[in-house]
């Protein structure tokens, strides 16, 4: 089901709202089936970024993927945390250091 859910968002609504809002284009994404594990960063120019690169992702790899989020900002309260979690499966971590 969140196969489901994450492939309706990713790879039905999403590009379809990237593409004419900020002329995103999905070029050699085919190479990111052929890997088994990879790391991508973005550049953080907003967060549309994450959107970007999740619906550039194969649709069976959709629920491996896992964005890392501020918590403080992402976890900010249970709602936006939840929503975050739920639609971007991310990881949040705490930004803080106790060095």
């Amino acid at each position: 089901m969140r196969q489901l859910f994450l492939n309706i968002i990713y790879k039905g609504i999403v590009p379809f709202i990237l593409k004419p809002l900020t002329g995103v284009k999905y070029k050699h994404s085919e190479v990111l089936t052929e890997a088994k594990q990879f790391i991508i960063i973005a550049n953080h120019n907003s967060h549309i970024d994450t959107l970007a690169l999740m619906s550039a992702m194969p649709k069976h790899k959709i629920t491996e993927i896992k964005p890392v989020a501020a918590s403080d900002y992402f976890g900010k309260n249970k709602i936006r945390g939840f929503l975050t979690k739920v639609f971007t499966n991310a990881l949040l971590i705490p930004r803080s250091c106790a060095w």
